[in-house]
């Protein structure tokens, strides 16, 4: 646990539950990662310049999701933090995280890295492309056709056999859900597939 040495993790190929003692991450929030790593956000000493911007402590406690584009050992290793103010870029060397977006334009649901590129989602299900080399945030794709309206909907991101797909998770409050949506994409035409089966 948070005020605990010892954490419990799941491995989904072996299906089995480690027990780990692990003193060093005792308070610190921390992420898994498909490179095996356990994510904590790293210390950077500068965030940007904003009026009524979260302070650092502020910032690294309110990271709701961290996505590396390969293992953090690289040089080109870049981090993309979603935080409840906004989304940046990052490299573990750098000494300032790079703003891309503020949540008031656009506040992303979730985010992948998917061939190459980050992308984010909109809790529409509108898919946004994130450009690392020129920091940025560009639209990509309208959100799945004929989404049922309810009072919330919370998307992910995730790949399927090589397809960049989203799950939209229809709720009447966080703590009720009714239902999913499943939706593979077409990034050349932009379209959206409905998927029924996500197979064996």
């Amino acid at each position: 646990g948070y005020y605990h040495d010892e954490h419990c993790f799941y491995s989904k190929p072996e299906a089995t539950f480690d027990v780990l003692n692990l003193p060093e991450i005792q308070g610190n929030r921390c992420w898994g990662s498909p490179f095996c790593w356990l994510n904590l956000p790293f210390s950077l000493n500068t965030i940007p310049e904003v009026e009524d911007w979260p302070s650092k402590d502020l910032f690294d406690y309110s990271i709701r999701k961290l996505v590396l584009c390969t293992s953090p050992e690289e040089s080109d290793c870049i981090v993309l933090a979603i935080i409840s103010a906004g989304s940046f870029f990052a490299k573990p060397s750098d000494e300032a995280w790079t703003l891309i977006c503020h949540s008031d334009r656009y506040y992303l649901d979730d985010a992948i890295y998917f061939k190459g590129n980050f992308y984010g989602c909109l809790h529409t299900g509108e898919i946004v492309l994130c450009e690392a080399t020129h920091p940025k945030v560009v639209e990509l794709a309208p959100p799945p056709p004929d989404l049922p309206e309810f009072v919330s909907t919370v998307t992910y991101l995730f790949d399927l056999a090589g397809n960049l797909c989203i799950a939209c998770r229809h709720t009447h409050s966080y703590a009720f859900t009714v239902g999913f949506d499943i939706f593979k994409l077409d990034i050349d035409t932009k379209t959206w597939e409905k998927i029924y089966s996500l197979g064996d």
